[in-house]
């Protein structure tokens, strides 16, 4: 038997699915999203963030084989998948304000999540980084 909140389902082993896909694969998945999203933003110029600059969401296609255009995405084992980047160039000012740097961010960011066994109420999955940094909630898209 499984339980289920939202799209989160959970069976007897603890085996946890997220639209049906294990939820380690698309922890995975989003840890390479994030990375290519956090490093790509060293090629952009820093600058005084701007309004419109809250607003940017930067919408980046992962095909399975990668792809090599000027946003080139490495190949990888999941199935094609999209990684929506909310406020990419906002998010790096609060890392610089909080004296984050990106090398370290990515190392938090990049090692295992643990996954906090209590979802929220839309069944959104809350992660924390090994090194009790951050914590990554995953949610639906029609959350947003």
């Amino acid at each position: 038997k499984k339980h289920k909140i939202g799209h989160l389902r959970v069976d007897n082993q603890g085996n946890a699915t997220f639209k049906r896909l294990p939820t380690n694969q698309l922890v995975d998945a989003l840890q390479l999203g994030i990375q290519h999203s956090v490093g790509g933003l060293e090629a952009t110029p820093a600058h005084d963030v701007l309004y419109q600059d809250f607003l940017t969401i930067e919408i980046i296609n992962f095909p399975k084989a990668g792809k090599n255009t000027p946003k080139a995405t490495p190949s990888h084992r999941f199935n094609d998948f999209i990684i929506r980047s909310y406020a990419p160039v906002a998010f790096r000012h609060f890392r610089e304000k909080f004296n984050i740097k990106p090398e370290d961010y990515l190392s938090s960011i990049c090692k295992p999540f643990r996954e906090l066994k209590n979802p929220g109420a839309s069944g959104s999955l809350f992660y924390l980084t090994s090194d009790d940094e951050f914590i990554i909630k995953m949610s639906e898209e029609n959350v947003f």
